[in-house]
């Protein structure tokens, strides 16, 4: 059996049998009431999970697609869009979407969420660079909070850039192998809990087209799949 990673999580092959194995894929939180009318999406975690007012949840849902070659199924997960929450009880959180990236339109009952810390890749690197910032450190520390408070036990560490980088996949993982490094070292976490990802220019949320858009573009998320 052998493992690759697609999307959001990692998927097994099997060149025998057709058939799909997610491992990480469907991780998450579930939305169970949308209210269309008022932008609002309740999902099955509280205060209770470490959810928070103005906390972001990433929504996705699973997509199967079948290999051209060879007898299988991938699993992967397609990102719909940005939650932010705005009312968070003991067992539940209920949140507007915000516009943005991903197919806010298509989010619906039975889409999960993942909760997610934002943060700006300038802040952590220079720009073409690999090497974490000193100033960034400071970050890092919200970054390993934001772990703890939900006890989780599958981070996934993203690494976004613009489209004007050279080896954009390739130095958007090495930076994503540092952050994730740098977390498990420091803030004492199985290393085995993180998957990092490179995803370079492939994942944009607006235009490249202008400077500060680049600059939003380019961008880590700590992301909780449980």
């Amino acid at each position: 059996m052998k493992y690759r990673r697609v999307g959001t999580g990692l998927i097994a092959l099997l060149a025998t049998a057709c058939l799909s194995v997610p491992l990480w894929a469907g991780s998450g939180y579930s939305i169970s009431q949308v209210n269309r009318e008022d932008n609002e999406y309740v999902i099955g975690l509280g205060k209770r999970d470490g959810a928070q007012v103005g906390m972001v949840l990433n929504v996705y849902r699973d997509k199967e697609i079948t290999a051209d070659i060879g007898h299988f199924k991938i699993i992967t997960s397609v990102f719909l869009g940005r939650i932010i929450a705005h009312q968070v009880s003991a067992k539940q959180t209920i949140g507007r979407l915000r516009s943005g990236g991903g197919k806010q339109k298509l989010v619906q009952v039975g889409d999960y969420t993942q909760p997610a810390l934002v943060i700006a890749a300038d802040e952590l690197f220079e720009v073409g660079d690999t090497d974490l910032r000193e100033a960034g450190l400071k970050r890092m520390g919200q970054a390993m909070r934001f772990i703890k408070r939900f006890d989780a036990t599958k981070i996934r560490v993203e690494v976004h850039t613009d489209n004007q980088m050279e080896n954009s996949t390739q130095m958007s993982q090495r930076q994503a192998d540092q952050v994730r490094d740098f977390l498990a070292s420091e803030g004492g976490f199985e290393k085995g809990h993180f998957v990092a990802i490179g995803y370079g220019a492939e994942k944009p949320l607006v235009s490249n087209a202008k400077a500060a858009g680049r600059r939003m573009n380019r961008r880590v998320e700590i992301v909780i799949e449980r």
